[in-house]
């Protein structure tokens, strides 16, 4: 597989989509990121120590298997039910006690996807979190000005120590910047230069308008790759550094477009057949034909896109949420009485 990263068309998208942000236009005013207050615990300390850890343990939900903002949702139920699960200092030396405290615990919250393994992340997590860091996520940002030296703090990246302050498991580069973004959004550190969480929507946006281009590609081949994402982590940076862009600003814009609109396009639905089963349930593309109901959810995504003009693929989302897969669909349509359809709509209007 040949990527090929394409500044000029980043330009393009990017800033139109920034622009939009800044401004509220549409879809910017009605939707929001997944950890606005009204998804967090009522009783949360809002910019305090607590609402620092609780986003570092929701970081290790920010992954496919679950939306996100569904995933903050059930953590503040968890934090509701049982806060002292959010005290790393809570944590005793009986591991797999805890461990399956835990596990159990996300479970009755609709956290089940997962939870024996992030329930030994937790734990681990928070035995270091609290022997090294006093218990507080913000201060693993402590004297790191750029973003090489918040991963080599934070990654995991071989064989994990308890004796050791640096390294924390289910965090990678994807989950640094997720952290990153968490904390300097509520201004509980510093923001510096780091690339906005590579995720199944960002890549998509990025795809989609050939910001970054895939070579060599066999039709339905899983391109969810590592050197995919590196290249867009670079190319995210490179871009944010020479326009002066605020990173935090660019992933709001790229990760909610493609959840608010992208998502609507008919192309991009998938439907289920048979039961489930891990990851062995068979996904089926839904028939696009163009029935009134189709168009209308075209005319509410694609046709009101910030960006026209520049979209090419359908990137379905339901591949990626079930079976941890990217897959480029083929070119993304547009109703072919669609011109009729707006011509109704601006003769209608022009006689009212």
């Amino acid at each position: 597989m040949e990527i090929k990263g394409h500044l000029d068309k980043a330009e393009l998208v990017f800033g139109r989509l920034l622009a939009a942000l800044a401004h509220k236009e549409y879809p910017y005013d009605r939707t929001e990121e997944p950890q606005v207050h009204s998804n967090l615990p009522p009783s949360l300390p809002l910019g305090k120590v607590e609402h620092a850890r609780f986003l570092f343990y929701a970081c290790l939900y920010m992954r496919g298997g679950i939306k996100s903002d569904e995933a903050i949702r059930r953590m503040s139920q968890l934090y509701g039910r049982h806060p002292s699960l959010f005290d790393p200092f809570s944590f005793s030396k009986r591991y797999k006690g805890d461990v399956e405290r835990v596990a159990g615990s996300l479970s009755d919250s609709g956290l089940g996807f997962g939870s024996g393994r992030v329930g030994g992340y937790w734990v681990l997590n928070s035995r270091k979190l609290a022997r090294f860091w006093s218990g507080d996520p913000r201060m693993l940002f402590g004297g790191v000005s750029d973003y090489r030296g918040a991963c080599e703090r934070i990654i995991n990246g071989g064989l994990f120590s308890e004796d050791s302050s640096h390294g924390f498991l289910g965090f990678r580069e994807k989950m640094v910047s997720m952290l990153i973004h968490f904390l300097a959004r509520e201004g509980m550190i510093e923001s510096i230069l780091f690339p906005p969480p590579v995720d199944f929507h960002i890549l998509r946006v990025v795809l989609e308008h050939e910001v970054i281009t895939v070579h060599d590609v066999k039709p339905e081949e899983n391109i969810f790759k590592l050197q995919l994402t590196d290249a867009v982590r670079a190319l995210l940076v490179q871009y944010c550094e020479q326009h002066k862009a605020d990173p935090l600003e660019l992933g709001a814009a790229l990760w909610l477009l493609s959840r608010t609109l992208c998502k609507l396009h008919p192309g991009n639905g998938t439907r289920r057949v048979g039961e489930y089963w891990a990851r062995r349930i068979v996904l089926v593309p839904v028939e696009v034909h163009w029935s009134s109901t189709q168009t209308r959810r075209y005319e509410r995504g694609c046709g009101r896109c910030p960006v026209q003009g520049t979209c090419r693929f359908l990137i379905p989302s339901l591949p990626y949420y079930v079976k941890g897969r990217v897959e480029i669909r083929g070119f993304r349509r547009q109703p072919p009485q669609l011109h009729l359809f707006r011509d109704f709509v601006d003769t209608n209007t022009d006689m009212m």
